[in-house]
């Protein structure tokens, strides 16, 4: 795929533009039609939200993360895409809360499947915390062809989505019935679904090799711009999907896709990006300065579950609340630090 890419620094520009308009264009069908979904089934907005939104939007991290490694032999821009975009969708949280005019935009999504899937990123995100210390500390590790805890983190991802499905069946969660999920018939749906899923990971594909060539041509690849800048490339099929949703009315399928597409990033593509990293492990070749965005993203997931626990809040400004002023200044706080980090 690199070498359909040009070197142009002004085509790249044009490409990542372009790209980026199509992503936006085509999340709002994306949206619809898995809020369609998520009626027609009765499943609910956070399982389906859970399952096909999260993994339509995460499958670009997943070719990143394969190109990283297989092609620059980079995975430290690999980590740094996970560990960003991860950091980028709880910021996206905060940024619909500003756009929910209504409420506090946690406040109206707080059921026990929405809390289910933030719990278990907290878990997928200590274990990462702990493969990336413990592959540091004992080399013995390193020389496993698969980390022991990348096949744990895989199975805890797999675990949450059979506890998702599983209170999905017995809550009977109710749905919001919208415009868009009486009028078409349901094949229409899933054949909107697969092609508006189509369109973004293709595009979304292209946007993140475009923003790695820029990191490359710019001499960012390696740097905090760099991962900043693809982790941004690559959750922009979220953010698009994200507001979407949220202007159907839906914003539950907003929240659980993009808490789910965390856990999709740390319990599968993390998985395979170890199997594709070939020389030694993974984790162990990753920079430990990710420990620190793991741990940052604890705490934003944290401050979402308190948020969605907390029933009886306003928004204590016109347009934000709490969270979205500790989600975004969070957010902020460490993109800063990191940048002081890495000119260290």
């Amino acid at each position: 795929m690199d070498t359909f890419i040009p070197s142009n620094i002004t085509i790249l520009w044009i490409l990542f533009a372009s790209t980026s308009a199509i992503i936006l264009f085509s999340g709002k069908f994306l949206a619809s039609s898995t809020d369609t979904i998520a009626v027609r089934t009765g499943l609910g907005h956070t399982f389906i939200g859970f399952v096909l939104l999260a993994t339509a939007t995460s499958i670009p991290e997943l070719a990143t993360g394969i190109s990283s490694i297989q092609l620059l032999n980079q995975p430290d821009i690999a980590a740094g895409d996970v560990f960003g975009s991860n950091l980028f969708n709880l910021l996206i949280i905060g940024v619909l809360d500003v756009i929910w005019r209504n409420e506090p935009i946690l406040r109206s999504v707080g059921d026990s499947n929405t809390i289910a899937i933030a719990t278990f990123g907290i878990i997928v995100f200590v274990l990462g915390i702990q493969a990336m210390f413990l592959h540091d500390q004992w080399s013995g590790l390193n020389t496993f062809l698969v980390s022991p805890i990348a096949i744990t983190i895989f199975i805890v991802f797999l675990i949450s989505l059979f506890v998702v499905h599983r209170i999905s069946s017995t809550s009977g969660e109710n749905t919001t019935t919208t415009p868009t999920s009486i009028k078409s018939p349901i094949y229409k749906t899933y054949l909107t679904y697969l092609i508006s899923a189509s369109v973004i990971v293709v595009t979304a594909i292209f946007l993140s090799f475009a923003a790695e060539k820029i990191a490359h041509v710019l001499d960012w690849e390696a740097s905090f711009v760099g991962t900043q800048f693809v982790a941004f490339s690559t959750s922009l099929p979220e953010l698009a999907s994200s507001i979407a949703a949220v202007r159907l009315g839906v914003p539950k399928l907003a929240i659980a896709g993009l808490l789910g597409s965390n856990l999709f990033n740390m319990g599968f593509v993390m998985f395979i990006d170890e199997i594709a990293y070939t020389n030694g492990s993974f984790w162990g070749a990753i920079d430990e300065t990710h420990i620190f965005t793991a741990g940052t993203a604890i705490l934003m997931t944290a401050i979402v579950i308190a948020a969605m626990t907390m029933k009886s809040r306003r928004k204590i400004l016109r347009y934000f609340s709490v969270e979205s002023i500790l989600l975004i200044s969070t957010y902020t706080l460490t993109s800063i630090l990191i940048f002081l980090f890495s000119k260290n």
